[in-house]
């Protein structure tokens, strides 16, 4: 396969079944392929990689945003917010932290205040994109 052509989700699972398993059993591995459970709709796998991600490294946000929405399809509510805690405890700033906390409010069924939390996530998401154009601008 030319390296040009476009990996499906598959694929790129396939590819990281193959990788030595000391590489596999990273953080970014597992949090990878959580993602790629998560995009083919396979909840459990995407919870069991997710989960081993975070025994591998538990201060990386790499990917909890996703492993929050995978609990919160699973209807995980104690995990869900034990996740959300955890995030915030690490970083309260993160957009990680905050879609955990926008996923525990929302499946308690507390929608308005989950909707701040997803609208802080678009607040700095757009002040990150207006820096790097400041910053594109002045060079």
């Amino acid at each position: 396969m030319a390296f040009c052509e476009k990996l499906t989700v598959e694929d790129a699972l396939d590819v990281f079944q193959q990788l030595p398993l000391k590489h596999y059993n990273t953080a970014w591995v597992l949090s990878q392929v959580g993602k790629a459970h998560f995009e083919l709709v396979d909840y459990i796998e995407a919870e069991r990689a997710f989960s081993n991600a975070r025994l591998a490294s538990p201060y990386s946000l790499e990917g909890m945003d996703v492993y929050s929405t995978v609990l919160y399809h699973l209807k995980e509510h104690t995990r869900l917010s034990n996740l959300a805690q955890e995030l915030i405890s690490t970083d309260r700033l993160a957009l990680q932290s905050w879609c955990a906390m926008g996923n525990c409010y929302s499946i308690q069924k507390d929608h308005e205040t989950a909707l701040k939390n997803f609208q802080c996530i678009k607040k700095q998401i757009f002040l990150r994109v207006w820096r790097i154009m400041m910053v594109l601008w002045l060079f």
